[in-house]
């Protein structure tokens, strides 16, 4: 982790920073991608026909969170903890009960 100081990336590392950088992200990616929500229930039916089997947006949140702990086993970086909390957030609407049938027109504006 301490290879990112003294660059330009060099940022907190504090847990309240991380949180709202991750809520950044999501945001920030949404006006790119798409809202989240959207994407990942896009990527629930693909996958799903890949694999032959029922994929739902749950799994795909999990699955992408462990994408990250993977690569911050092999290199712990700032990036990839941010969107690992930000996968474990959208885990959390998914499992919660979020309903996301009404999600992503306000990046549509």
């Amino acid at each position: 982790m301490d290879g990112q100081k003294g660059t330009s990336e060099a940022k907190s590392f504090k847990a309240k920073d991380l949180l709202t950088n991750a809520a950044d992200i999501i945001d920030e990616r949404g006006f790119e991608y798409g809202h989240p929500a959207v994407n990942i229930k896009r990527i629930a039916e693909l996958w799903s026909s890949y694999f032959q089997r029922e994929i739902d947006p749950l799994d795909v949140c999990i699955a992408m969170a462990l994408v990250k702990v993977s690569r911050i086993i092999e290199t712990p970086k700032r990036d990839s903890f941010i969107d690992l909390i930000a996968y474990a957030a959208l885990a959390g609407e998914a499992a919660l009960g979020t309903d996301w049938a009404d999600y992503g027109k306000d990046y549509a504006e």
